[in-house]
């Protein structure tokens, strides 16, 4: 007997970003987002395709336990070709209610400062996990200087890391 959940995933979010300029794509309804810098995708004057695209295939492994969605980067240049590793480093940048992280146990300020972005690693068949560093918003997404240890003062968390590769 096989048990099936249907998922709906929210739709792509296709960025054009010019390689020489670099830029932002960002998906708000999903939290999610990865800034390029200047020449981070190359030197080229032709804008180059960054993709982020929702999933729920994730891997748990020994060491890790995802949580919420995954989402896949893709980058692509304007002859199509994939670019998986860049000349200098990208951020990667998600961000959750306080309230969908208490959801899945994380529910105070020590718990949510060790939470890592990892990136999945076929190579090794296990995830890459990437410094990771925390920021605590209130309602209107400023900065809470000093997030109490229940995060009952915080709204939401960003989560960013620097990577050299997709």
């Amino acid at each position: 007997i096989n048990l099936t959940t249907k998922v709906t995933l929210a739709s792509p979010k296709v960025c054009q970003i010019t390689p020489s300029q670099g830029g932002d794509c960002s998906d708000s309804t999903n939290g999610v987002g990865v800034t390029i810098p200047p020449s981070a995708l190359g030197t080229g004057t032709t804008a180059a395709t960054v993709t982020v695209k929702q999933t729920n295939t994730r891997q748990q492994t020994a060491g890790t336990k995802p949580v919420g969605n995954g989402f896949e980067f893709i980058a692509t240049d304007s002859s199509g070709n994939s670019i998986s590793t860049f000349n200098s480093s990208v951020t990667l940048e998600f961000t959750q209610t306080a309230a969908a992280l208490s959801a899945t146990g994380i529910t105070t300020k020590t718990k949510a400062d060790a939470v890592k972005i990892t990136l999945w690693a076929e190579t090794i068949k296990d995830y890459e996990v990437l410094a990771t560093t925390v920021d605590y918003l209130d309602s209107n997404n400023a900065l809470v200087s000093a997030p109490s240890e229940d995060l009952s003062n915080v709204t939401n968390i960003r989560f960013k890391a620097l990577t050299t590769h997709f």
